[in-house]
């Protein structure tokens, strides 16, 4: 099988009798020495996706043609993760501005479905960004924010959430509204510009 790594042949040993999913591993830690990972992988012109790997895990070397990778900087992965957090974010708002209608029309049920779908999310996006802020040597806990630090905002994010959780499972709808109208907007708006703020950091890494 021919291993090609951003264009050029891989120096890398490939072992015709070993597996796809060996061969991932050994291209992992090869980058991992020089501080890249993978961002796409193609298998025989097949884009090879999280589940198509796990499927395929031994798939025989032998039976490959060829495998390309296209790899990338950590940093490089953690800005590309942050943009697309920040094109996304914005939807978070208006879904909570209907979930709120819903709630003042009597709509309590199928508001808290609606809130229950989007809270995981909201959670990922926390996780995410916290990594990526890692990544990207952004030490949370001296970044400030108009309130105090990413990571002490952070914490208060969290317990936002929690407590729009503990409302759902209460069916507290009183307290549903006043998080959805009041508290989750800002807090939204507070970490939308902390993606910004990361991203302009990580350009400026070397």
């Amino acid at each position: 099988m021919r291993l090609v790594i951003d264009g050029k042949d891989s120096p890398l040993e490939v072992d015709s009798a070993g597996s796809l999913g060996n061969m991932l591993v050994k291209v992992r830690q090869y980058l991992a020495d020089r501080n890249r990972v993978i961002q796409t992988c193609y298998v025989d012109s097949h884009l090879l996706t999280e589940q198509i790997e796990r499927d395929n895990l031994e798939t025989p070397i032998a039976d490959l043609r060829e495998m390309k990778i296209v790899s990338i900087t950590q940093e490089g992965l953690a800005l590309t993760v942050l943009r697309s957090i920040a094109a996304n974010f914005t939807k978070f708002t208006p879904e909570l501005t209907e979930i709120a209608a819903g709630l003042q029309r009597g709509d309590a049920i199928r508001s808290a479905t609606r809130l229950q779908k989007l809270l995981p999310e909201m959670v990922l996006v926390l996780g995410a960004v916290q990594n990526a802020a890692s990544v990207l040597r952004a030490p949370l806990d001296q970044v400030r924010m108009e309130r105090g630090t990413v990571a002490e905002r952070a914490q208060a994010f969290a317990k936002i959430l929690e407590t729009v959780k503990r409302a759902i499972e209460l069916s507290d709808a009183v307290t549903l509204s006043d998080m959805i109208e009041y508290e989750l907007p800002p807090m939204l708006d507070e970490w939308l510009g902390v993606i910004h703020t990361l991203i302009a950091h990580g350009e400026r890494i070397p």
